[in-house]
Parts: C-alpha cells; structure tokens; sequence
C-alpha cells in the first residue's frame, strides 16, 4: 500500500513539473533562443524617445553623393507594443513623420536575423575596419536608438553598418549598448542596409490634410467643365440659388479627400521650382476649401456669409500636370504650405467632376416629399395612354379624383409614390433630350395640396436602360434636366393603372379537385 502511496506521489511531482516545464519555462527558453537569434531585443514596454540615422552615400555611385541622414523623435504612445505612436522630423527639417514607415523600421532593425556571431579581440579597431567598422567609418553608417529615461539599460542602442559579408545578401554589422566595447561583429540580412537608404520624402508623412471631412463646410471646384460651388448648412449641402446637392456623392467626395496621399515630397520650395517641373499657367484642378475649427472652439462673432466659426481658415489645392525629367508626372501645392508633392495620377480623377455630379440624386427633397398631396399618373404604350389623378389629405391615405382606376387600392399610391421617391439618377445628362430609342412609359405631376407643382417626372427607356426628363422642385438644379437612372429601382416603378388595383381575390376551387383541396387525405 505504502509503494503504491510513493508512486503515486511520484506521478503527480513528475505532471506538476511537466506542466511547469511546458506552459511556463520552455515558452521562456524559446523565446530567449529566438531573442538571441536578432541583432538586438526592443522591449517593446520601453518607450523610444528618438531614432537618428546618420548614413552618406560617400562612393556617389551612378547619382552622385547623397546623405539620407535623419533625426525622428516620439512625441506620443512611444511604447512599441502601443498603437497610435506620433512622430516628427526633427532633421534636417521639421515635419510630421510617418508613424508607419517608423515603426516598421525599428521593428525589422531589431528582428533582423544574425546568422553568424564574430568575436573581436586583440586589436580591435584594426580588426574592425577589415569589417567596413572602422571608428571613422562607422560613425557615418549608423542607427541610434534612444529610450526615454525610465531608470532601466540601455539608455541608448546604436547599430553600426559595415561592409557586404562574403556570403550573398548579408551585411557586417556591430551593434553598442551605451557605448560598450565592440568587441564582436554580426553578420545580418543587406536589408537593413537598404532601409537606411531612404530619402527624406519616405520618413515625411504623406497624408496632405489634417481635418475631418465633417470640419469642410464650404468647397469651390474649378475643373474644364466650369466652377461647381457647394455651401454646407446643418447636415445638408447646396448647390448655388439654395439647390439641394448630393450628400452622399459629396461625402464620398471628402472622405477620398482628406485621406489623400502624397506619393512623394518633390520640392521645399514652391516658387522656385514651379518652373523646373514645367507647370501650365493654370491648375488642371483647383480645389478652396473653407475648414471651420474643431467643435471644441466657440464659436466668435460671425462672418461675412453668417457661418464662419472661430479659427475658420481657407486652403487651396492646386493640381498641376507637369514633367519630372521626361516622364508626364501630377503634381500637388497648397496654399499654405511649401512643399510640391507628386500625386497619383488615378486618385485625382475624383477632382474632374462635372457640376451636374453634385446635384441631388433623387426626384424630390424630403421636405417636397412631405408637401404632395396631388398626383396624376400618366402611363403610356404602344397605341395607349391612361391616366388618373389621386387626392390625399395626410400624404398617406389617397382618393381617386378623376379618371379611370377599377378597383382602386387606396394603399397601391402610397406603395407607388414609395418606389417614385426610391428611384435614384445614376447621373445627370448635358444631353438636351432623351436618347433616341427609349421611348416614354409613365409620366408623374406631383403638386402641394394648393395645387403647386412640385415636380414633373416622365419616365422613358426600354429593359435595363432608362431615364427621366425633369423639370420644377428644388431638386432640379434647372427648369429641365435630363438624367439616367439606376436600373433596379426604375424596372420597380409602375407602367400602368392597373398598378393601382386591388388584388383579386383567389378563385376556389370547383368540382372533385376542390374537395381534394379541403380534405388531402382522400
């Protein structure tokens, strides 16, 4: 009885440690094996105060010397393991960084794998320089990284970058912890050189603008197809004459705005090289924007359109097609700043819209929704027309005033009127009148209960492929437009009076095929 005891006690010390062993150390073992593997370990708890690169191109192979030299220090959430880490340019300029391209520079400096360890003794310096590591060599290649003073070692870390290694795509590199010896060389992926040579337009952050979209509240864009302006009041934007715009497509808009990006910083110094980059006298586009302050500033006394808040500024962007050497390049200047940026060619499509673009996209605003009370619906086909006018005194329940609609399903105009009002202009033509071949289908007067015409819509087009000849309503923009529509929801639309009947009622069935219907079982 008493083995049994020892060996079952035996048994449970041999689990506990196996389960010490598996959950708890050899994670630990691991991880300091693979920690050993890197040129140097982050912590990533430690916040990172500053990250200077000072690396010359002294050889000036093909493209002459260049310095790619540059100090970046941490302004916020500087822990790695954080997110959200702002940095700023501090040489040779002073300018936002870009946190991203930070951030995966120190992570890949500090796993970058060494593949072999070579020890230093004796006559280091001289045995250093046969690595590219010489004292007056090294102090041009390298990296330091500085954490803030949090009491723990080491304060700062440099990573020095020697020659090519022997063996293909790696490099010699040293690495000193608060000025220690060098006292061993590693050799590491050639990567890590690369990463240093980086221009100084790669460490600048690329988004243009640092407002929100909700902060634009007025935009004047001039394009080949004239000036569109639009005035933002309350949630809603206008057009000119207080003419609804489209929110969504101008919310589309803005959201590709204020996340534009520059593809690359081309120039410091607008007025001096507009010239060296061959721009036209006039923009291909030009964009002013007003930006109220953020809804934390009070507002102050009003400005010279009633709207302006406390620390309201305007900025322009200009885009220019221009030439970097021989190659058809666009350009980006704003107005208050100094830099000219290269932009994406693709993504500065959106500036290009015409004016009608902006316009509301469906048949009546919200607030002409509410006011009809009168319909006449008009329906056309081959050799045919019928119509009938409709009457309602809350919008909801309507009346037959005249025509003929047997039958007549009260509930049928407001399910009809639903499905009008749901019709969406895929987009406005400068076209004069309807393309040839779609001939007309329906037509709706839509009026106040004064009798006020609010909208006329004439619906034409064959399967797939329609549009609507406009005129009257605040939405129109113009005494008549012509507009394509969106396919689904134009199919959906009534095409005749029969629309607006009552559904008949299902006929019973007769003889021995209705008694099988009532009773199954037979």
């Amino acid at each position: 009885m008493r083995t049994n005891l020892y060996l079952a006690f035996a048994l449970i010390l041999l689990g506990s440690f196996a389960y010490w062993y598996e959950v708890k150390q050899k994670p630990v073992q691991e991880r300091a094996q693979e920690n050993s593997k890197k040129l140097f370990v982050v912590d990533p708890a430690r916040a990172i105060e500053k990250v200077a690169i000072q690396y010359a191109d002294k050889d000036g192979k093909d493209h002459g010397a260049k310095d790619y030299s540059v100090a970046i220090e941490c302004r916020e959430n500087c822990r790695l393991s954080g997110v959200n880490a702002k940095w700023e340019i501090v040489s040779p300029i002073r300018f936002k960084a870009d946190e991203a391209n930070v951030g995966a520079f120190v992570t890949s400096l500090g796993g970058a794998a060494v593949s072999e360890t070579i020890p230093i003794e004796g006559d280091a310096e001289g045995k250093l320089a046969g690595f590219g590591l010489g004292k007056d060599r090294r102090e041009g290649r390298k990296v330091t990284l500085t954490y803030k003073n949090d009491g723990k070692a080491p304060r700062a870390l440099a990573v020095y970058v020697g020659d090519d290694a022997a063996v293909e795509g790696s490099l010699y590199a040293g690495v000193q912890a608060d000025g220690s010896a060098l006292d061993r060389v590693r050799m590491i992926p050639s990567y890590v050189k690369s990463n240093l040579e980086r221009g100084l337009s790669y460490w600048r952050a690329k988004r243009l603008f640092g407002f929100a979209a909700s902060q634009v509240e007025k935009m004047r864009l001039t394009n080949a197809s004239g000036t569109t302006e639009l005035t933002k009041q309350g949630a809603d934007w206008y057009l000119p004459g207080k003419r609804p715009a489209d929110n969504e497509t101008i919310d589309a808009f803005l959201a590709g705005l204020v996340f534009m990006n520059a593809v690359e910083y081309v120039s410091d110094d607008k007025a001096k090289d507009r010239a060296k980059f061959k721009f036209a006298a006039k923009p291909k586009y030009k964009l002013v924007m007003r930006i109220a302050a953020p809804k934390s500033v009070e507002k102050s006394g009003e400005g010279k359109d009633g709207a302006a808040m406390a620390g309201a500024t305007e900025t322009t962007l200009e885009i220019h097609e221009g030439k970097a050497g021989n190659a058809a390049k666009i350009f980006g200047v704003l107005s208050d700043r100094n830099f000219i940026v290269e932009l994406d060619r693709v993504g500065t499509d959106k500036f290009g819209k015409k004016p009608l673009e902006f316009s509301y996209r469906y048949f009546l605003t919200e607030a002409d929704r509410a006011r009809v009370r009168r319909v006449r619906a008009s329906f056309y086909g081959v050799g045919m027309k019928e119509s009938a006018e409709f009457v309602s005194e809350d919008g909801r329940t309507w009346k037959l005033a005249s025509g003929t609609a047997p039958s007549f399903d009260t509930n049928a105009v407001y399910e009809a009127l639903t499905k009008l009002y749901g019709a969406k202009i895929a987009e406005y033509s400068i076209l004069k009148t309807v393309p040839p071949g779609n001939p007309l289908i329906s037509e709706w007067e839509l009026k106040d209960k004064d009798g006020k015409l609010l909208r006329t819509v004439a619906v034409h087009g064959t399967s797939g492929n329609y549009f609507a000849k406009l005129s009257g309503g605040a939405a129109a923009g113009a005494k008549e437009a012509i507009a394509k529509l969106e396919s689904a929801p134009a199919a959906a639309l009534p095409t005749s009076l029969g629309a607006f009947r009552k559904p008949e009622p299902v006929k019973q069935a007769s003889g021995s095929s209705a008694a099988q219907a009532s009773n199954p079982k037979k």
